[in-house]
């Protein structure tokens, strides 16, 4: 696992294994990812979801994606995602809780801190897959546009 390639790799028309952000975006790829992200505030608007948990779910997503072309030179993006997601969700509720001296028990803070790594880095890693598909798709995009 430690040499899965990116889709960095496509420029030589061989079809990557693992498909994750790649370092530099190229048509396709912009016109996926603006697409995606229009789909996604498109469905939170219409489930009529609160603006803060809009503004995470594209922090996060776009520090997942980061994460993924970033992190372990991007030869690693479903550990990279997990860990990103895991940071993200750490952030959350760093800023969602209550601050302040003697606030949690030991046990609360310990449970709450084992919450956010297994829930975050769940969500990373299925955040990461959607990613991934979604430069799959521009993958799929450019193949059918270069034929042309």
């Amino acid at each position: 696992m430690a040499d899965e390639p990116t889709l960095d790799d496509s420029t030589s028309r061989s079809i990557p294994s693992v498909f994750s952000a790649p370092r530099k975006l190229d048509l396709a790829s912009a016109v996926v990812v603006t697409a995606a992200y229009a789909a996604v505030f498109a469905l939170l608007r219409a489930l009529g979801a609160p603006a803060q948990f809009g503004l995470f779910v594209i922090a996060s997503l776009t520090t997942i994606a980061l994460a993924q072309a970033a992190l372990f030179q991007g030869k690693r993006p479903r550990l990279a995602s997990a860990f990103a997601g895991t940071l993200s969700l750490a952030v959350t509720t760093m800023l969602l809780l209550p601050s302040g001296p003697n606030q949690f028990s030991s046990d609360a803070l310990a449970n709450i801190v084992i919450s956010i790594v297994f829930w975050g880095s769940l969500w990373g890693y299925f955040a990461g897959i959607a990613i991934g598909s979604l430069f799959m798709l521009s993958h799929k995009l450019r193949s059918v546009l270069s034929r042309r």
